[in-house]
């Protein structure tokens, strides 16, 4: 059992991973939605090539789930004040959660149908509502049952399934949980080995490979301490260290997604030079010097959205006649 203080310094870490995974998936998401042509964005580049369309939605969705489970996260002790919120915050948080490991099996099996089984876009286009029916509506009913039984409750961090329900806690989530970073890693090598078959530049192939890597090894950091401290707490275990990384890293996901596939730290990502146009234009004091930067990021911006897709995905080969 904690400690005061060891709750409290949960609680603040807590507050501070949802934060910074909410502001990275928003800011992810308030880019895609103007790549879209929203928010008075040009949509003509993204519209001219189908799997870059694709692919941008699933990061969109992606992110809004990460907002949507990191929101619930940062309440914390908060559903602890009443039942009703508990139950309200155990729901959601078993809800988004849950989804947003099984949209990362999804995004995984969107690239494994494309760059392995040769998928049309069009074909690919119609498994994204499938998928999108499996992640919410499948989660959502999971998270509708667990409710009707009345297995919320406080789980030393937040609401979630009660520790008197150790069997539903690892069949309606950790196995899941277990059966997608497993599916992941099949698709890593399959696309791995797809690649080297592909026509393309082997900086694009490699650049793939490494994003692969990233997107496998986040997801998996994401879950593996967290995992671990609901293990120790199936047989009656618990460790400090274990329930802050825990804390620590759950709910940074969104976080994580933001880097990987947003490119938020990437120099020349769109959604990088996005930010920085933004900033010179709105942002820092007008000067010649500041005119001159935003014109050059502002080309720099246009040349990224054209390009970064097709420079980074190599082309599957074509299917044997």
């Amino acid at each position: 059992m904690a400690t005061e203080e060891q709750t409290n310094a949960l609680q603040a870490q807590a507050t501070v991973s949802s934060s910074i995974s909410i502001v990275s998936s928003a800011t992810v998401t308030y880019y895609l939605l103007q790549e879209k042509g929203w928010f008075g964005g040009d949509n003509g580049h993204f519209d001219a090539d189908p799997h870059r369309v694709r692919t941008m939605n699933l990061v969109l969705i992606l992110s809004v789930i990460d907002m949507l489970a990191s929101s619930h996260w940062l309440m914390g002790e908060l559903g602890d004040t009443s039942d009703a919120f508990c139950d309200y915050q155990g729901f959601m948080i078993q809800w988004w959660a849950l989804a947003g490991i099984v949209w990362n099996g999804c995004m995984a099996n969107s690239l494994y149908n494309w760059l392995v089984l040769k998928k049309t876009p069009e074909q690919l286009a119609r498994h994204v509502y499938y998928h999108v029916a499996l992640t919410v509506g499948g989660c959502g009913i999971v998270a509708v049952v667990l409710l009707g039984l009345d297995h919320y409750a406080f789980a030393n961090l937040w609401c979630w399934i009660s520790a008197d329900y150790n069997a539903e806690r690892f069949y309606c989530f950790y196995f899941i949980l277990f059966l997608t970073w497993a599916y992941n890693g099949f698709v890593f090598i399959s696309v791995a080995n797809a690649a080297k078959d592909a026509t393309g530049n082997r900086e694009a192939q490699k650049k793939l490979q490494t994003k692969l890597k990233l997107f496998i090894g986040a997801f998996v950091l994401s879950w593996f301490f967290g995992g671990v401290n609901r293990t120790l707490q199936f047989f009656d275990s618990s460790h400090f260290i274990i329930l802050y990384l825990h804390v620590f890293f759950v709910p940074l996901q969104g976080f994580f997604n933001a880097l990987i596939y947003g490119g938020l730290f990437e120099e020349d990502s769109p959604l990088r030079l996005q930010i920085k146009f933004f900033f010179y234009k709105y942002c820092h004091p007008p000067s010649d010097k500041r005119n001159e930067r935003l014109s050059q990021t502002e080309g720099a911006l246009l040349t990224s959205r054209r390009g970064s897709f097709q420079s980074t995905t190599p082309n599957p080969s074509p299917n044997p006649k």
